[in-house]
């Protein structure tokens, strides 16, 4: 596999080359027609052509095996034997690069020991490749790894408000909703976005004006909301792929100036020429502070004095350019004809059969990230028992079935589903299969059930809908439910910390610290959060975002407007206060249920809302309001925050 592989890049490496020379060619042309983003895409799709290097061969040879059990090439060599009409129309002929016999011949004689390897031309420059591939990825995922230690320990969270409202008033302006961590660094070179999974805005320890602030964050902004990082690790993965081909470096490069002039014809898009004037002398400031080389997974650019004349020129432009649709569909024509066209041969068994593909049974109809689970874990064990068991011969898998069994709804603040799991492994040799455990069994057909059947469960926690995988679970004497499952079950979950045991949460005391889920827009997100302790109640307040303005009032730290607090009516009935709040604030009942009561109100653009608790004595009200235009952030992030409130159990 590994040749064939090396031999797929070799061919796609060299296609691909063609097109890059061409486009850089036309570069001039292109700069002074379109807009640099048109270019700026070109590259990623050579990018991804680099990464996946397997020509239409090979994927003809996957299909034919998954639907009819034969390579193409097997058919078409049964296809020549039939009898053909007068009239035959032949496809034209692939042009084919054949590896030299001298490189696939062993470079030394054989021995009469047949143990020892044979080494070829052909092998020792697939092991080069691999290991310059290797050394390439380790270099840059080393830089990255150092560099974001040194953000970890050195770096501070940027809580100045001056900065976080110019920043959340261009994240209104480019309609990002997530929240952007702003670290402080002091030995940044520049301004820039960092890291893949969970992206920080870097800013060097400088003072920057109001203008330059506001270009800097918005440009850094432009390159978050458009993943730019995330290209940038395509690019690097071509490289590392292709390190042995001079035109993918200059590929790589010329794709990171083209993604700095579409990220700066975006931040001035539409505006006048003093506008960009301004944005220009704003680069050419941070350029003259500092000024060294880019830093991995970042958007960090380092370009030099003739780069920059180049942005410069490209910013204060004021011609209209095309549409440059028509350049990303030729460039990807191109690329398809080049790949149909081109192939290469190596020997008759370029591609070898895995040992096992799986299976799955067709009544099982679990939902995706269930079954991928599933899968997952039973290719886990199947390995694991090949290497084990060698002399059973395993040679398959199957899912035989996958069923939804009970679903706990409150485990400390958890909703857990627990679905039950029926595996076999087949054997080429069921004779030779030791049923050591009692529930084993083996069929006539040779599949093996390797452990009591039904004693198999995947735990799975329930965030609105949404499942991520907790554990794996063998029961063969408790059913989900039962006292004996559900105490194993916390146990599990204590072990792998999921749980706080009674030790660390001091008995029956809510613990210190908490995870907040939030549904924003239908993407989850979290956040930690510390427990406040008021005068007779608590309430879990997000570390970050969140500031107490005065005893009991917490306002956010992007919008003052936005609030949070909590009101105490001593010796007052729920109706009582309800009744207040109807005559005095002009608020509705929106929600009752057996213990708390919500009420809401609109005044203009501002809603304001409250959750009435009841205790023994007493009624509390936790407040919040926040823009109409807010609804879906602090809007939907509030009300998480609100159920979180509990009457301390001395009041």
């Amino acid at each position: 596999m590994l040749e064939h592989t090396f031999i797929s890049v070799i061919s796609v490496s060299l296609t691909t080359s063609f097109l890059i020379v061409f486009l850089l060619l036309l570069s001039p042309f292109i700069a002074r027609n379109y807009a640099a983003k048109w270019k700026y895409w070109v590259w990623m799709i050579l990018a991804a052509r680099l990464v996946l290097p397997w020509n239409i061969s090979d994927m003809q040879y996957i299909l034919g095996k998954v639907w009819d059990g034969q390579a193409f090439g097997s058919m078409r060599a049964e296809e020549e034997i039939q009898p053909t009409g007068p009239a035959v129309v032949t496809a034209p002929q692939r042009i084919v690069l054949t590896i030299p016999s001298r490189m696939t011949e062993p470079l030394v004689k054989e021995t009469d020991d047949l143990s020892a390897p044979s080494v070829t031309l052909l092998g020792i420059l697939e092991i080069l490749w691999l290991a310059g591939s290797l050394v390439f990825i380790s270099i840059h995922l080393c830089s990255y790894l150092l560099y974001k230690q040194q953000i970890r320990k050195n770096g501070r969270r940027v809580k100045d408000l001056y900065v976080l409202r110019h920043l959340h008033r261009i994240c209104e302006e480019l309609h990002i909703r997530k929240t952007v961590p702003v670290i402080e660094y002091a030995k940044a070179d520049s301004p820039m976005v960092f890291g893949i999974f969970c992206p920080v805005l870097i800013l060097p320890k400088e003072e920057y004006s109001d203008e330059e602030l506001y270009f800097i964050l918005k440009h850094e902004l432009i390159h978050l909301m458009r993943r730019d990082v995330c290209w940038k690790l395509l690019l690097v993965l071509a490289n590392a792929v292709h390190w042995f081909n001079p035109a993918v470096w200059v590929m790589r490069r010329e794709a990171d100036i083209d993604i700095e002039l579409s990220c700066d014809e975006r931040v001035v898009e539409g505006a006048d020429i003093s506008v960009k004037k301004a944005y220009t002398e704003t680069l050419f400031a941070i350029f003259q502070r500092n000024h060294s080389r880019g830093v991995f997974l970042s958007t960090q650019f380092d370009g030099g004095k003739k780069v920059m004349k180049k942005r410069f020129r490209n910013i204060l432009k004021s011609a209209k350019k095309r549409n440059g649709a028509v350049l990303l569909v030729c460039a990807g024509t191109l690329m398809t004809a080049m790949g149909l066209l081109l192939g290469c041969t190596v020997s008759e068994s370029d591609f070898h059969d895995t040992d096992s593909t799986g299976i799955v049974m067709e009544t099982i109809t679990a939902q995706g990230i269930v079954l991928e689970e599933a899968k997952e874990l039973v290719s886990q064990w199947y390995t694991l028992a090949r290497e084990n068991f060698a002399d059973y011969n395993y040679v398959n898998w199957r899912i035989k079935s996958l069923e939804h069994r009970y679903t706990y709804e409150e485990i400390d603040g958890m909703s857990l589903e627990v679905y039950q799991l029926n595996y076999e492994f087949l054997s080429d040799t069921p004779e030779s299969v030791a049923l050591f455990a009692g529930g084993a069994n083996v069929t006539e057909d040779g599949w093996v059930t390797p452990e009591y059947a039904n004693s198999t469960f995947l735990v799975f926690r329930n965030d609105n809908g949404i499942l991520s995988f907790l554990t794996e679970m063998f029961e063969n004497d408790c059913f989900p439910g039962d006292e004996t499952f559900t105490a194993d079950l916390v146990q599990a979950l204590e072990g792998m910390g999921v749980l706080q045991t009674s030790a660390e949460t001091g008995g029956d005391e809510a613990s210190d610290t908490t995870t907040l889920i939030f549904m924003v827009e239908g993407e989850t997100e979290e956040q930690a959060a510390s427990l406040y302790a008021g005068d007779g109640y608590s309430i879990y307040v997000p570390d970050e975002d969140w500031a107490l303005y005065q005893p009991d009032l917490w306002q956010s730290a992007y919008n003052e407007e936005i609030q949070f607090w909590v009101t105490r009516y001593e010796e007052r009935s729920m109706e009582e206060v309800r009744q207040e709040l109807t005559e005095s604030e002009a608020m509705n009942a929106d929600n009752e249920m057996t213990d708390k009561v919500e009420m809401a109100k609109q005044e203009g653009n501002m809603i304001l809302r409250v959750r009435l608790y009841e205790s023994a004595r007493d009624v509390w009200g936790v407040f919040y309001r926040y823009p109409e235009e807010a609804t879906e952030g602090a809007g939907s992030r509030l009300p998480v925050i609100v159920d979180t409130f509990a009457v301390s159990a001395t009041d």
